[in-house]
């Protein structure tokens, strides 16, 4: 294992807080309207070798540089036949994984998750009543829920909501979250959709009606602080690893940019020690970022992941 510097490691513990994401290809079975990251359409997927060598270099790499954690999303993590061999490299070098997922067909990747359990499954929910209307595609509303207690008889859930009419979306939500506390979900985060900053009021006011109602209820119950209007890479980020592209990103929500500020992505080979120092030359550039706006070329105009306490 590679010595890692001082000031790297205090970066990546401070900076980073430990944790990566870790994108697999872009292939999802969803077509969420909102989705960001816009993969194609697939019910199944296999990893290539040139993916199963860039998860491996990338395990190694991260842990040289002392992450502790990464967060596997995608597209869809699970319609991959080969997750577990995405997944192992980053067990094999201690690093605590979750998985991002819509959990719409699960049940292939469970004896793996059984075995080797995350630390937490964050599942898309958005509307439990109506999930084919979210996903774009044909869903049964209780093999979903079926789903969703499966995970939860593993490990802890989170579940997400993407909210782009928080005005007349309170009463699904509300409904949703009563469905996922009887499931065993045991963490709410609601997120207002990237384009939808002329929502904030409204949207602040809806979810902080629903933390009221609801807050008690679960571990946790966080939502986007729709005032961040200023880049928050200087302070804190999340370092994003493109599986499929061979990209790492200074932070998740510019995964697929390819009009970002010089150095907030960087391109790596299968190599460790290329892509150790593909990723601390990103983390050093996001921490000297000092724009008085996003840096996201895609126009958001405020950031999504930063989220009220």
């Amino acid at each position: 294992m590679a010595t890692t510097s001082p000031s790297t490691a205090t970066a990546v513990a401070t900076h980073s807080n430990g944790t990566a994401f870790v994108f697999v290809p872009n292939l999802c079975n969803a077509a969420c309207a909102f989705c960001y990251v816009h993969p194609s359409l697939s019910q199944e997927a296999h990893a290539s070798n040139l993916v199963l060598r860039r998860a491996r270099a990338t395990a190694e790499a991260l842990a040289d540089l002392g992450f502790r954690e990464v967060r596997f999303t995608g597209g869809e993590p699970t319609i991959f036949a080969n997750l577990p061999e995405i997944i192992e490299p980053f067990l094999e070098f201690g690093l605590r994984y979750r998985v991002l997922t819509n959990a719409i067909d699960i049940d292939a990747q469970l004896p793996f998750f059984k075995h080797h359990p995350p630390e937490r499954f964050t599942i898309s929910v958005h509307n439990t009543a109506d999930p084919s209307s979210i996903f774009g595609v044909s869903i049964s509303r209780e093999h979903w829920a079926e789903n969703r207690r499966k995970l939860a008889s593993i490990s802890e859930v989170e579940a997400t909501f993407v909210l782009a009419d928080a005005a007349h979306e309170e009463s699904v939500v509300h409904h949703s979250i009563g469905e996922l506390a009887r499931d065993g979900v045991h963490h709410i985060k609601l997120i207002l959709e990237n384009s939808r900053q002329q929502d904030a009021q409204i949207f602040s006011k809806v979810a902080s009606n629903l933390r009221s109602e609801w807050g008690e209820t679960f571990r946790t119950f966080r939502f986007t602080a729709p005032g961040a209007v200023a880049c928050k890479l200087s302070e804190r980020a999340f370092p994003s690893v493109d599986l499929g592209r061979g990209a790492v990103y200074a932070c998740c929500v510019q995964v697929g940019d390819r009009q970002l500020p010089s150095g907030h992505f960087s391109t790596f080979t299968a190599d460790v020690d290329a892509t150790r120092r593909t990723i601390t030359s990103v983390i050093e550039s996001a921490m000297t970022h000092r724009a008085s706006v996003l840096p996201c070329s895609a126009g958001s105009q405020f950031c999504p992941i930063a989220l009220e306490q």
